[in-house]
């Protein structure tokens, strides 16, 4: 048997660059339209892309309304990141007291 171990750098979205920061905000975004039902935040968004015959735009029109919201679900939610924004697997977390 062999045991391997590997060492990853983990960051709190307040630590990541500004790159990395947009693309784990935009990363929410796309988790959060393929979660959303009508009682979401953002439904709104959704109700007024298709009025405008516009869906693709959902992400960019979320993104311009709701960033600072999104920003507060990923703090609340204590979200970890690797360097270049990418969510951290929950499996990835440190055990509590380590």
């Amino acid at each position: 048997m062999k045991i391997i171990t590997k060492t990853f750098k983990i960051y709190e979205f307040d630590e990541l660059s500004q790159r990395a920061q947009n693309k784990a905000v935009s990363d929410h975004i796309n988790f959060v339209i393929d979660a959303m039902d009508k009682s979401s935040l953002f439904y709104h968004c959704v109700i007024e892309m298709e009025h405008m015959q516009t869906p693709w735009f959902l992400p960019s029109c979320i993104n311009e309304a709701h960033k600072e919201d999104i920003i507060k679900m990923i703090k609340n939610n204590n979200y970890m990141f690797f360097e270049n924004g990418e969510l951290v697997p929950v499996d990835f977390y440190p055990k509590k007291g380590e």
